[in-house]
C-alpha cells in the first residue's frame, strides 16, 4: 500500500517533504528561512572551530610493499574470480 501511494505522490507532481524545524541555542523554533540559514552557518563555525591537538601523532610510512598489480584484470582473472564465488 505504502508502494502505492509513493507512486501515485511521483505521479502527481506532489512530493513536498515536511520541513524539519531548526531551534536556536535556548530550543526555540526559528521560523524564518533566513533565520534557520543563520542558524545552520552558526552551528558549523561553532562545530568547525577546533583547537589544533597538541600533540600529533608520528605515523610511520608501512614497512613492506604490497605486492599489486595496478592493471585492470584480464579476461581470464574475471573469468577465475566469477568461478570462486
Amino acid at each position: 500500500m505504502r508502494l502505492v501511494h509513493q507512486i501515485t505522490k511521483t505521479l502527481s507532481g506532489n512530493q513536498s517533504k515536511p520541513a524539519i524545524p531548526v531551534k536556536d541555542q535556548q530550543g526555540y523554533s526559528i521560523a524564518t528561512q533566513d533565520g534557520q540559514l543563520a542558524r545552520w552557518k552558526e552551528h558549523f563555525e561553532q562545530f568547525l572551530k577546533r583547537r589544533q591537538p597538541e600533540n600529533i601523532p608520528d605515523i610511520l610510512p608501512a614497512r613492506n610493499d604490497l605486492l599489486i598489480n595496478p592493471e585492470p584484470p584480464s579476461k581470464e582473472e574475471i573469468a577465475k574470480a566469477i568461478k570462486e564465488c
